[in-house]
């Protein structure tokens, strides 16, 4: 411990947020990696075989993984200690900039991960809900490309957000004489513009379901079954915010940086989390649903959102074994209203 720590340094030596980094991300990486094989488990049993939105949610599983492991690895370096314990245990800042290159790690594979869960939601959404109406197709086009630029833009934002690039976790040791600039030198809240980007997108991919669901002639309580199951990714929403909350109240990147930044990566782990239970929620509970109450899988053909036919007409009066389950009772409400054209 370094004779030069002021009374007040000393008396805070022992401040840590270090067990809420481990702890969350330890959770985050369980629910995560148990959701997606769950979703593709489910997917294999009904379907017979996995669709591209199920690739996607791989891909984002493997991003929010980096995201998780990268925080984990801050944390062992130093994030949610105070800096000035981080350079006292390690006067060579060796530590310090480990940390800042975490963090610029988890701010790489984050854009990543959001893409893809992104567009997981809406080629799944659009397996579900995709109909004549042309203000709904409209809707969906405009997400995805809305999505896919702002995955690509974040991306490369974070990429490149400091000049020369290295400079980001270079700029932890004072003492290598490294010159250079962050859009981040002042605060989290010049770099909050992507963030507020990807909730805004979060808000209108989450609106799709709800939106359909209203507009089908069936009961309130069935409704509101349904919109219940499919608004698990408001969770994800309400993380989004929160970091956005966070970065516009001003958390300085000047300073106490391993103290000050790690509710942010906390939350911002949290949030690809979220996102992708909510792209997993709806499969594994109809199958849940449907194995609770003895319905076959084996020698049905039936699918979440559809039934798969040799012929693309579809028969209305054909038996569903599926018929209890929350997304067949979607399309069964869309043929009988003339609004499933599949």
């Amino acid at each position: 411990m370094s004779s030069k720590l002021t009374q007040q340094e000393l008396a805070e030596w022992d401040q840590t947020k270090r067990p809420a980094i481990y702890g969350v991300c330890a959770v985050m990486l369980i629910l995560s990696n148990t959701a997606v094989p769950g979703r593709l488990w489910a997917q294999y049993k009904i379907h017979r075989k996995i669709f591209i939105e199920d690739y996607f949610l791989v891909a984002a599983l493997i991003f929010t993984n980096v995201v998780n492991v990268a925080t984990i690895v801050a944390g062992t370096k130093g994030m949610g200690l105070h800096t000035w314990r981080v350079v006292a245990d390690d006067p060579t800042y060796g530590n310090l900039v480990g940390v800042f290159a975490s963090i610029w790690t988890t701010a790489l594979f984050t854009g990543p991960s959001l893409f893809s869960t992104k567009i997981a939601l809406l080629t799944y959404y659009r397996r579900l809900f995709i109909v004549n109406q042309t203000w709904i197709r409209v809707f969906w086009w405009i997400n995805l490309v809305f999505a896919t630029i702002l995955g690509i833009g974040t991306t490369l934002f974070y990429i490149f957000q400091c000049t020369p690039v290295d400079y980001y976790w270079k700029r932890g040791n004072p003492t290598a004489g490294v010159t250079g600039h962050c859009a981040d030198s002042g605060s989290l809240a010049e770099v909050a513009i992507p963030q507020i980007l990807s909730m805004a997108s979060d808000f209108f991919i989450l609106l799709l379901p709800i939106v359909t669901i209203l507009g089908l002639k069936m009961n309130m309580k069935r409704k509101l079954g349904l919109m219940a199951v499919f608004s698990v990714g408001f969770v994800s929403f309400g993380c989004s915010a929160a970091r956005v909350g966070v970065a516009l109240g001003g958390t300085e990147m000047s300073g106490d940086d391993t103290w000050s930044l790690t509710i942010f990566e906390i939350i911002s782990a949290t949030e690809l989390t979220s996102g992708i239970l909510c792209a997993c929620a709806v499969p594994i509970f109809s199958y849940l649903r449907l194995t609770v109450r003895g319905g076959s899988t084996q020698n049905s053909q039936s699918s979440f959102g559809f039934k798969e036919m040799p012929s693309p007409v579809r028969r209305r009066d054909q038996h569903d074994p599926l018929a209890s389950t929350s997304e067949e009772h979607l399309r069964n409400e869309y043929a009988t209203n003339d609004k499933l054209n599949v």
